[in-house]
């Protein structure tokens, strides 16, 4: 009981110390996302996607480690420069690709791999899990099967095939923080006021008026379809609850609050005027 209570403590302080790990990353990473994203259509350039942007410096030595490189159409181990100048993170989003963690990652997932997971995550029901097995499969076509030591005995040389669930997850969320932030960004150089933020999520309802509009067409449709997730537990996927983030497609509990606040107070002089006339 008592190592296992020491080693819950040590994986508890793992996890603190590499969120706030990637939070001291996050700004340099954006940058240089930015930089790179103008540089290579998105990374939708076939001849400049994996281009190596990294700037000449002068760091004297570099250091040489292995990394595992993930692509849509490869997968591979190469040993990659890195020097104290930039964050091991840069360095790779330089090359095309996001590192699985904040520091000296051992595996990266190409930008355009993370795109690709992105919008088929929006546009159909897409687990981690499932993804990166067919990911894997497809690689396993023409490209060199990546492995690693099947036990934690050093005397055990059996080996077995790396799974990338966790990996993947870390870099996707490394991903959608780059978005987020793409996000955030435009909108404060646009400065929109309220009704701007929701015309830019939702153009039809709250944009401006479109001529072209044909007779009998609606307005609005309306799609009452409960089959999602109405709800996200406040601990949901959380081991270390002082360290809880709602995801930015989930609504805030205290927002919630405000708004059915907004609509009783809205419905109060129209109670009181019913009250009066009867």
């Amino acid at each position: 009981m008592l190592s296992q209570y020491f080693q819950n403590q040590h994986h508890e302080h793992r996890h603190i110390l590499e969120e706030q790990q990637w939070a001291d990353v996050y700004g340099p990473m954006f940058s240089s996302f930015s930089n790179c994203a103008a540089k290579t259509a998105n990374w939708g350039d076939l001849e400049k996607w994996n281009t190596d942007w990294k700037p000449t410096c002068g760091c004297i030595p570099t250091h040489q480690r292995p990394v595992v490189l993930v692509d849509l159409l490869s997968r591979k181990e190469e040993r990659i420069d890195f020097c104290h100048c930039q964050p091991d993170q840069v360095r790779l989003i330089q090359m095309g690709y996001i590192g699985a963690s904040p520091k000296f990652p051992k595996t990266a997932f190409s930008i355009r791999l993370l795109q690709l997971h992105h919008i088929l995550w929006k546009h159909c029901t897409i687990a981690m899990l499932p993804f990166s097995k067919a990911i894997d499969e497809f690689l396993d076509i023409n490209n060199p099967l990546i492995l690693v030591p099947h036990g934690e005995d050093d005397f055990d040389e059996s080996v077995s095939t790396r799974h990338w669930r966790k990996q993947l997850s870390k870099a996707v969320d490394a991903f959608r923080e780059m978005l987020k932030r793409e996000k955030e960004l435009v909108a404060q150089v646009m400065k929109l006021d309220p009704l701007g933020e929701l015309a830019y999520i939702c153009p039809k309802c709250y944009g401006p008026q479109v001529d072209g509009k044909r007779e009998g067409e609606p307005d609005y449709i309306l799609c009452m379809d409960g089959n999602f997730q109405h709800r996200r537990h406040l601990k949901a996927s959380v081991e270390h609850s002082e360290n809880i983030k709602t995801p930015s497609l989930f609504v805030q509990p205290r927002e919630v609050s405000e708004m059915e606040e907004s609509l009783a107070r809205l419905q109060q002089p129209t109670q009181t005027m019913e009250g009066s006339v009867s």
